[in-house]
């Protein structure tokens, strides 16, 4: 009993009770570590030691403090002493000092600020070690108080913090504004203020809302209102090349700024308003101003569009107006160069400018979306916009396009004044052109036709050149248009073979030099036969032929295209003038009939010619006229005039003269012929079209089975997309040819939508 009395003494005797506690705390820990707070910048801090042993003395007397019994346990008692202490510091050192620097200047109270702060973070680890048996064993186990640490940032931003956030706050954005005004600034200070908003938070909450809401929130709005005003100034005293160039320094300004003291998280939103306010607002004025985009790609002033398109691209949907205003421009230009190319008579010596400034044009952007605006999927897409738009407002520039291949193509055409890789070149920008053609049978129709006469007339280039065009051709068409051209060339190969041996069997036979070139029906542009009536001196060799070509090939049948030859034919006009005349089959027939003239003097009437041909009106008046005309005079007409009448009379020029002995006569067309040949190709493509429809029906039908109109519509429309563009009317027509045709049927409950029949 003895031992437990002197045991209950002892440790009466070793209680600390609170008051001699926390006095010994106060003087040997918290008022000396405070006091070193105070100095921790200075020298003086040099000069007093670091006090290791007091401060283990007062985390001991925490420590007994905290684990005695009830109720001599003053966790609670300490940790509210521990908060007074803070309290008491903050407010008696910090709150005085940061008024006196306030009232000395504004960078002396953004220094005291900082200082302060730094202050802050050193007394609140310190206090936390001291008070870390509290942190570890009283806080985890009281609801809602805070850990040391957090406590001490909390004292500080109610007892500081709150009373000069907005001082500082205006200060700091006060420096901003001078430096975008262009007065050099201490962004170490700056970047030390502003921390202050972020680390408080990090440490209160771990999360930046004290940061944004006190801080980032200000900031925009001041940054709103400092560049909508200067963006207004610029706008008015500056071109459009001189105000972006001012927009990208205030923007690289601003990154800057960013990168030197402003915290990360604010880029993406104070980027944004930057360039809202001085280049989203203003953009329409920039782009159309005289010094605007125009005018930029006009000279092609490749600085200005680079700096225009990499400012552009960063604000949202920034690049779409630009984009616009280019293919504004180029449809102007194409529509210029079409416009223009209509006043040029026909045949004049500057019949193919059109393609080559679309040609010109074409490279010129080109070279501007690829370098100036780094192939941007938005340029890309205006730029081919753009030339399908002015391209395919009408027919003009598809058939231009082909009387350009066509004489391109030919003999001494175009691609003789080329070497080999400016031919491919070449090639290259007729693709791109046919490539923007949306009706592209409308210009496969006038290939065809112009190369059945280069082949027919043996007036191509080159057969190499003629395949590689088709090859080229076949990269951007597909398969189905070029093989009907590649068909063409087979017929004109198996035709040379054809002539080698009918000549080789039959030329002892005839005297005169036969070349029949064998076009298969279907392959070539035109199915219809002329009637003509042969000229007698011709039977014999057109009926030899017709044997010998129809006992080789037993089944099929020969018809002759005499609106397709060519003839050359030796012409005496009197004793000392004799020419070779390079015509065609219907003006060879008229010449031939002046050998059988009963008159002395050889005179025909129009209507005796025309009983004695059968060639078609329009086309005898043609070949006549082509022969009679002023520049050819190799007959005579009475009267003399454009118009021919039954009664007119005709007869060879025995006078004629002509300086060499092989003359090409050209055969001149009507307007009425030409009205009447573009009708029959217009006619021709309409049938064309209508099968292919109706092919797509049936592939899509049969694939689908079951579709409603609007679907199949739809199909049908992307399917042949490449081809034309199949308007709904057409494709309704031909829905309903399928139906009466019994391909195709309604839905007995549904009349929109169509079955397959099998």
């Amino acid at each position: 009993m003895t031992t437990v009395a002197d045991d209950a003494k002892q440790q009466e005797e070793d209680l600390i009770y609170f008051e001699e506690g926390w006095e010994k705390i106060d003087k040997v820990g918290i008022v000396p570590f405070l006091d070193r707070v105070e100095i921790f910048d200075t020298d003086e801090l040099d000069s007093k030691p670091n006090p290791i042993e007091e401060f283990l003395s007062t985390y001991d007397t925490v420590f007994q403090m905290c684990i005695q019994r009830e109720p001599y346990n003053y966790s609670d008692r300490l940790y509210n002493e521990y908060s007074d202490s803070f309290t008491s510091y903050f407010e008696k050192r910090f709150v005085p000092a940061l008024k006196r620097s306030q009232g000395q200047s504004e960078l002396s109270f953004l220094k005291q600020f900082t200082r302060r702060w730094q202050q802050t973070q050193y007394a609140v680890l310190g206090m936390q070690r001291m008070f870390c048996y509290l942190d570890r064993f009283f806080v985890p186990n009281s609801e809602e108080l805070l850990h040391m640490k957090p406590l001490g940032f909390s004292i500080y931003r109610e007892c500081v913090f709150n009373q000069f956030q907005a001082s500082i706050r205006s200060g700091v954005l006060k420096c901003i504004k001078n430096e975008r005004d262009g007065n050099d600034q201490d962004r170490e200070l700056l970047r030390a203020n502003i921390s202050v908003f972020v680390e408080l938070g990090k440490e209160l909450s771990k999360e930046l809302d004290i940061y944004k809401e006190e801080f980032q929130a200000h900031l925009l709005k001041e940054t709103l209102e400092y560049y909508k005003v200067a963006s207004g100034k610029w706008l008015h005293s500056m071109s459009c090349p001189e105000y972006l160039v001012r927009a990208e320094k205030a923007i690289e300004s601003e990154l800057g700024r960013l990168k030197s003291y402003l915290h990360n998280s604010t880029e993406a939103e104070l980027m944004k308003e930057v360039r809202i306010q001085i280049l989203a607002n203003h953009q329409e004025s920039l782009l159309n101003a005289d010094t605007g985009i125009v005018s930029m790609l006009k000279e092609r002033n490749s600085e200005d569009l680079k700096r225009l398109f990499s400012l552009y691209k960063e604000v949202e949907n920034g690049l779409a107006p630009v984009a616009q205003a280019m293919k504004e421009y180029i449809c102007k230009l194409g529509d210029s160069y079409i416009s223009d190319s209509k006043q040029v008579p026909a045949g004049g010596k500057n019949k193919h400018t059109l393609i080559t400034n679309l040609i010109d044009l074409h490279d010129r952007f080109l070279k501007i979306v690829k370098i100036e605006f780094e192939s941007d999927r938005e340029f890309t897409k205006a730029m081919k916009e753009s030339f399908e738009m002015f391209i395919n407002k009408e027919y003009y520039v598809s058939n231009y396009l082909a009387r350009y291949v066509n004489d391109f193509l030919r003999k001494g055409g175009l691609g003789t004044n080329y070497k080999d890789e400016e031919l491919d070149q070449q090639m290259v920008h007729i693709v791109m052109l046919y490539g923007y053609i949306r009706d592209k049978d409308v210009f496969e129709n006038n290939y065809r036709a112009y190369l059945a006469n280069r082949l027919l007339g043996d007036s191509y280039a080159s057969e190499q050149m003629e395949k590689k065009m088709i090859g080229q051709l076949k990269q951007e068409s597909g398969y189905h248009w070029t093989q009907k051209l590649e068909d063409m060339f087979t017929d004109m190969q198996r035709s040379k073979e054809t002539m080698k041996l009918f000549n080789r069997d039959n030329s002892q036979y005839l005297d005169l030099s036969l070349n029949v070139a064998v076009c298969t029906q279907g392959a070539w542009p035109s199915s219809s036969i002329p009637k003509v009536i042969c000229p007698p001196e011709l039977d014999e060799s057109i009926m030899r032929f017709t044997k010998f070509y129809e006992d080789k090939n037993v089944g099929r049948k020969l018809n002759f295209r005499w609106d397709k030859g060519s003839a050359e034919l030796t012409v005496k006009f009197n004793d000392t003038t004799e020419k070779v005349l390079c015509v065609t089959s219907y003006q060879m027939v008229v010449l031939l009939l002046f050998n059988q003239a009963k008159t002395p003097v050889r005179v025909l009437t129009y209507k005796e010619i025309s009983d004695r041909t059968h060639i078609d009106e329009l086309e005898l008046k043609a070949a006549i006229l082509s022969l009679a005309h002023p520049k050819s005079k190799i007959l005579l007409k009475r009267p003399n005039g454009p118009k021919l009448e039954d009664s007119h009379k005709l007869r060879l020029n025995f006078k004629f003269q002509h300086p060499q002995k092989k003359i090409h006569v050209p055969m001149l067309k009507t307007t009425k012929q030409t009205n009447e040949e573009n009708n029959e190709s217009e006619q021709q493509i309409q049938v064309q079209r209508r099968h292919q429809v109706d092919a797509a029906v049936v592939r899509i039908m049969k694939a689908r089975k079951q579709l409603q109109h609007n679907v199949l519509v739809s199909d049908i429309r992307n399917q042949l997309q490449s081809r034309f563009d199949a308007q709904p009317h057409l494709i309704k027509q031909r829905i309903e040819a399928m139906i009466e045709l019994e391909y195709l049927e309604r839905d007995t409950d549904d009349r929109t939508t169509y079955l397959y029949k099998q």
